[in-house]
């Protein structure tokens, strides 16, 4: 369907995010991916990563995840067109409005839940939870986006071995797997650093400078997890303990988190139970 490029909503190391109006008159978000043929290996392997999203997002459809419209592609870029979230992602809101009540954290957290509990039960792992790539509608409904990082995973043994994330958001099983592999299990150690940002305003391990300092700290000290703010109440501090247990094998899974007291019951009207 013919459309029409609008406002830059964003941009990273892949192409930009532009609102875009339809002929039909509805109005969507395109990401555009500029491709460059014969370059070197990198730009190659971004290509390649661009393509594993589409193909991923494609079978996904679910009310917390950035529904996929579809591609259209040129001999010199490849446009992704996916619904349009107006309020932004978490960590703009945070930029905007500072550190989140904890109602709001609650009720978000609840939100990014159903989505990795839908993701998670159809064997994908997302890789990269973190507040940039959870966006908010005017409704106050999250939605996971951005499954660059994402894998699917086979067979009865669901593991995956390669690094990918962000270094403040990543499981130490991520960072020291040594060809052991992880799980989902990885998935709820970056949910309980995203409930970190939003309480404080700022990523986990702000005492660090560099993204290798964190990844050392992580995967080196058995003790290390980023601190559960002083504020917080008794089942915000639960929930995060249960989300930075080291052993993965003694981490929650979403479905049971999805039963702690931190979510089980929440005040915000968009955070209702859905069908997975």
């Amino acid at each position: 369907m013919p459309w029409t490029r609008g406002e830059l909503l964003g941009e990273g190391g892949y192409g930009r995010v532009y609102e875009c109006l339809n002929d039909d008159g509805t109005i969507c978000a395109a990401k555009i991916v500029p491709l460059r043929k014969g370059e070197d290996e990198r730009a190659q392997a971004a290509q390649a990563e661009i393509e594993r999203e589409v193909e991923v997002m494609k079978k996904l459809w679910h009310p917390n995840i950035v529904q996929y419209l579809g591609t259209e592609r040129t001999a010199k870029e490849l446009t992704i067109f996916l619904e349009l979230v107006p309020g932004g992602s978490i960590t703009s809101m945070l930029s905007k409005y500072g550190k989140f009540k904890e109602p709001i954290v609650r009720g978000y957290t609840r939100e990014i839940l159903q989505g990795l509990q839908y993701l998670h039960a159809n064997k994908i792992l997302h890789r990269d939870i973190k507040g940039q790539n959870i966006l908010v509608d005017h409704a106050g409904i999250c939605k996971l986006s951005d499954f660059g990082c994402s894998k699917e995973l086979y067979g009865e043994v669901a593991l995956t071995t390669t690094l990918k994330g962000t270094p403040q958001f990543m499981a130490p099983e991520v960072l020291r797997n040594q060809g052991r592999g992880y799980s989902e299990k990885a998935d709820v150690w970056s949910v309980g650093c995203t409930v970190v940002e939003m309480c404080t305003g700022q990523r986990p391990w702000p005492e660090f400078s560099t993204n290798e300092a964190v990844m050392f700290h992580v995967a080196m000290r058995d003790s290390a997890r980023p601190r559960t703010p002083a504020w917080v109440s008794k089942d915000c501090s639960d929930f995060l303990d249960a989300c930075f247990a080291r052993d993965p094998s003694k981490r929650p899974s979403v479905d049971e988190l999805l039963k702690h007291r931190l979510v089980e019951e929440v005040s915000l009207a968009s955070s209702r139970p859905v069908m997975t």
